[in-house]
C-alpha cells in the first residue's frame, strides 16, 4: 500500500517550485501589439494621437481589437457603416446630449411609492464624426460600442472606449467623465515605408443595409467603465 503522505508531499514539492519560478507576481496582459504565433502579424497599426476631453494626449501606434472594425448608424442615410482604422483619417467625438438623473428606490416591499435617494448620475449621449481616408468624405452618426488601444513608444498598451452613450457613477460630475474627444491618424500605415501592405485606402466603406435608429449599446455593465485604462 502505497504512502499517502508521500503524495502529499511531491504536491506541495511541486506547487513550492512553481511559485519559485513564478517569482509571485501576476503575469502580464498579452499586449494586442505582439506578435501571434496563431494569427499573421498585425500590420493595420496606424500612428496616431488621441485627444481626451481632459486635455491629455496619448501619442503611438492605434489599432482596434484583432479582426473588429467601427460600426457607425450614419443619421443622414439612415443605414449602418463598418470601417477599417485604414479607411479613416480622423475621428471626432462630442457630447450630443447631457442630463443630470436622481436614483429612485421603492420606498418599501410591495409599495408603489418611490423615494429619492439624495444620489444623481450624469446620462450622457455621444455624436461620432468620422472622416475617411480621402480627407472628404465624412460620416456622423452614433457607433456600436467599441475597444480601440493606442500602443506609446516604450510604454504598455492603453485601452480607449468608443460609445453611443454612458452613465457616469453615482454623484460625478460632467467634467470628471473622461471621454475620447479626437483620434487624428497619419496616413499610410506604419509599414508602408518598409514595403509591407498598408490599408486600401481606395475602397468603399463596408455598408449595412439596416434601416431605422441605432438600437441601445447591450452591454450596461460596460457603461460605468472608464475610457482609458492601462493594460
Amino acid at each position: 500500500m502505497k504512502n499517502p503522505w508521500a503524495a502529499i508531499l511531491a504536491a506541495v514539492s511541486l506547487g513550492a517550485a512553481g511559485a519559485a519560478a513564478w517569482g509571485g507576481e501576476e503575469p502580464k496582459p498579452v499586449s494586442p501589439f505582439a506578435p501571434n504565433v496563431q494569427a499573421p502579424p498585425r500590420t493595420d497599426a496606424r500612428l496616431g494621437a488621441v485627444t481626451l476631453s481632459d486635455g491629455q494626449v496619448v501619442k503611438g501606434l492605434v489599432m482596434f481589437t484583432r479582426g473588429r472594425k467601427l460600426e457607425i448608424f450614419e443619421d443622414a442615410a439612415k443605414k449602418w457603416h463598418a470601417f477599417e482604422m485604414a479607411q479613416l483619417s480622423r475621428l471626432d467625438n462630442e457630447v450630443e446630449e447631457e442630463k443630470e438623473e436622481r436614483e429612485w428606490r421603492w420606498k418599501e416591499g410591495g409599495s408603489d411609492v418611490k423615494v429619492y435617494t439624495g444620489r444623481t448620475y450624469i446620462d450622457r449621449k455621444y455624436l461620432t464624426r468620422l472622416t475617411l481616408a480621402d480627407g472628404k468624405t465624412r460620416v456622423a452618426g452614433h457607433v456600436r460600442g467599441t475597444v480601440f488601444f493606442v500602443q506609446p513608444t516604450g510604454g504598455d498598451p492603453i485601452r480607449f472606449f468608443l460609445r453611443q452613450d454612458e452613465r457616469g457613477e453615482y454623484n460625478q460630475k460632467s467634467a470628471e467623465i473622461v471621454y475620447p474627444r479626437s483620434v487624428v491618424l497619419e496616413a499610410g500605415a506604419p509599414g508602408e515605408a518598409k514595403g509591407e501592405p498598408g490599408g486600401d485606402k481606395g475602397s468603399e466603406p463596408e455598408s449595412k443595409e439596416k434601416k431605422g435608429p441605432p438600437p441601445p449599446e447591450n452591454a450596461p455593465a460596460d457603461k460605468n467603465e472608464p475610457h482609458a485604462k492601462k493594460e
